[in-house]
């Protein structure tokens, strides 16, 4: 798991001014920290990313999978869609006791 939060600006995303330089500074510093990695073990690289996606209706974060080739280039990612049932989330948990809670 890589702790660094991956940010990624789609086209025509919507982003506060103020925050456009802070969001586009963490998202370099994440992609130099994973690329440094990378190359420093000379091995592509799987990792696990929290990644916030900012598009036009607004942001939307994901648990990512993120593929590093050797030379650090970030070449590809997974978001994943939905959370694992039982791990993540139990269904009809309004429905339980509160004490199992």
């Amino acid at each position: 798991m890589f702790r660094n939060d991956l940010y990624v600006e789609e086209p025509g995303a919507r982003i506060l001014e103020q925050y456009t330089a802070d969001i586009r500074s963490q998202a370099a510093e994440c992609r130099l920290a994973m690329a440094s990695l990378a190359r420093q073990l000379d091995t592509p690289l799987v990792l696990g990313v929290d990644t916030i996606v900012f598009g036009a209706t607004g942001p939307r974060v994901y648990n990512s999978a993120v593929l590093v080739d050797r030379h650090g280039n970030v070449s590809g990612r997974y978001d994943k869609m939905h959370p694992v049932v039982f791990g993540e989330y139990w269904p009809w948990f309004d429905r339980y006791p509160e004490w199992l809670e």
